[in-house]
């Protein structure tokens, strides 16, 4: 089952929050929110803090998995630089 969690459901659900679509929607909350103060919009979309915070992480998500990706393509690149130096040495 933390084989199933790990590898299967927690990236597709990370990998749907992080779309800029659902980023745009919350913003898109958050402004109606901010405009339109009838008890029907906050329980349907929480309250404004809520929307700001669910934003905010997913940014921070977001921005988390460009540097890991960027991480491991220059980690990639020194590594076929490596090879690349160890067969011209042979």
């Amino acid at each position: 089952m933390k084989h199933f969690l790990d590898k299967v459901l927690f990236p597709k659900v990370i990998s749907f929050a992080v779309n800029r679509w659902h980023i745009l929607a919350l913003l898109c909350l958050g402004v109606v929110l901010m405009t339109d103060h009838k008890a029907i919009v906050e329980l349907v979309g929480g309250n404004y803090t809520n929307v700001v915070s669910a934003t905010v992480a997913l940014l921070i998500l977001r921005e988390e998995i460009l540097q890991k990706n960027s991480h491991n393509d220059l980690h990639s690149k020194i590594d076929n630089l490596h090879a690349k130096l160890d067969k011209k040495d042979e």
